[in-house]
């Protein structure tokens, strides 16, 4: 261990065999009965040594800091940004909720009748008579139609994807049919949002029954209308919604198939008015 200065005859000699071994008997026997503070005694490491690990030290405590702050800022920043997925997409569904009754019409496609003011653009050459007479027409024959729908479910099918929007390449088009009032759309114009999978349970509509596009049979051809029981009304697809950052304008693509040889879809330009969505130009791009 060590030799003891002030007690020479109290010797131990350590051996290379015996040093990592606790101390020789003698020199034990002799601590066992000094002062317990002299055994505890704190030993100070040199300056050459304490200060480099003191360093070292404050290093290893400032990494562990900067990590720990990096770790806590990238949570939040993906935290914020996921609340402001979550955001768009219930906007998205606020607005096409908001919009359904006008996106289509069941009239439209399987009524196999004009409505008369449409009748009458089509066919200018046709005089009151002749126009009051199909007026009166067409009247019984909605009549009878919504008398039969009445007691019948109506189905309408869904595609159950959000799908990509990118208005660059119908951008042109989309600026020819925009007035000088309605410019601040312009600033949608070169944004694209990705798609995104869409639940049905998302939409409502009053007397109308959603259900996905692919619960369709294999063997069914586009001909919507009265099957089984139940009024398949047709088909309806939607985009995402490209907005401003404020959330009150909003630009997106849908589409409506009534049967093989009837249906539409095109790009619809809305604006928020009084908390309630409304549609502000139609730019009908495919008609069938």
């Amino acid at each position: 261990m060590y030799r003891d200065t002030r007690i020479s005859h109290k010797t131990c000699t350590r051996t290379a065999k015996s040093a990592p071994y606790p101390p020789c008997t003698v020199t034990a026997f002799w601590l066992k009965y000094q002062d317990s503070a002299r055994c505890s005694r704190r030993v100070t490491q040199p300056p050459h040594i304490a200060g480099p690990l003191a360093v070292i030290q404050r290093i290893v405590i400032e990494q562990r800091v900067i990590i720990s702050t990096i770790i806590v800022i990238l949570l939040m920043t993906v935290s914020c940004k996921s609340r402001r997925v979550e955001s768009h997409y219930q906007t998205e569904l606020e607005i096409y909720n908001d919009l359904l009754d006008t996106l289509y019409s069941i009239n439209f496609c399987n009524l196999v009748m004009l409505e008369p003011a449409d009748y009458f653009r089509f066919n200018e050459s046709v005089d009151s008579s002749r126009y009051y007479k199909y007026k009166e027409k067409y009247e019984s024959k909605i009549e009878e139609f919504n008398s039969k729908l009445d007691t019948t479910l109506k189905v309408m099918f869904v595609i159950d994807t959000l799908k990509e929007l990118i208005l660059q390449p119908v951008k042109n088009l989309i600026i020819s049919e925009i007035d000088t009032a309605n410019m601040f759309y312009y600033e949608l114009l070169d944004k694209s949002i990705s798609k995104r999978t869409f639940n049905i349970d998302s939409i409502y509509q009053p007397n109308v029954v959603f259900r996905y596009y692919s619960e369709l049979p294999d063997t069914f051809k586009c001909n919507y209308g009265f099957i089984d029981n139940e009024f398949w009304i047709g088909s309806l697809g939607f985009s995402r919604i490209l907005m401003d950052r404020e959330k009150e304008i909003g630009i997106f693509y849908f589409g409506y198939q009534g049967s093989c040889t009837c249906g539409y879809g095109g790009y619809f330009l809305i604006r928020k008015i009084n908390n309630r969505w409304r549609i502000i130009k139609k730019i009908i791009t495919e008609v069938s």
